[in-house]
């Protein structure tokens, strides 16, 4: 009974997972090469999940889609603990001429920041010393408004070729 159950929701489950990571790459909220370790994620979480199906309670390809809802939303909130930046080795900056990286890294920004709107360049500056929430009520707008502000910086970030640093050690 339980091996029909689980053929029955695998391709729900993962034609679920397909449409939710893509929607997360689209809106840039996953890079394109996290997108199948998201639905790996989905998808054992449906699978472990699923022996507690209950027919009498509602369907199966509901069942489903809120079990990949649910996963979903916490493989986003896993991503975005994991992409915080660790502070640079001492050993792995030692030999790097600080003036070298610091003017690379101005220049780079300085190309991102040509790409983005007025209000979007004060939103990434007062984001480098505040947090969302501080950034929107200094600037006077919603938090959604800084939110939808970040994610277009992280695009105009990504078109400059900037990309998010790896999880430190």
């Amino acid at each position: 009974m339980l091996e029909q159950i689980f053929a029955q929701a695998y391709p729900i489950a993962c034609r679920a997972a397909r449409v939710r990571s893509t929607a997360a790459v689209a809106q840039t909220v996953i890079l394109p090469m996290e997108r199948e370790d998201v639905e790996q994620e989905i998808l054992t979480g449906v699978w472990k999940r699923l022996p507690s199906y209950d027919s009498k309670r509602g369907s199966l390809r509901t069942f489903v889609e809120l079990i990949v809802a649910s996963a979903y939303a916490s493989a986003l909130r896993s991503r975005r603990k994991q992409r915080r930046c660790g502070g640079l080795e001492h050993d792995s900056v030692r030999d790097i001429d600080a003036g070298l990286v610091a003017l690379e890294c101005a220049v780079d920004i300085q190309a991102a920041a040509v790409l983005l709107t007025k209000r979007d360049r004060r939103i990434a500056v007062l984001l480098m010393e505040y947090s969302p929430a501080e950034t929107s009520r200094l600037l006077g707008l919603s938090r959604s408004t800084v939110y939808s502000g970040i994610r277009r910086i992280r695009v105009a970030f990504m078109k400059a070729g900037l990309r998010p640093c790896a999880k430190a050690a």
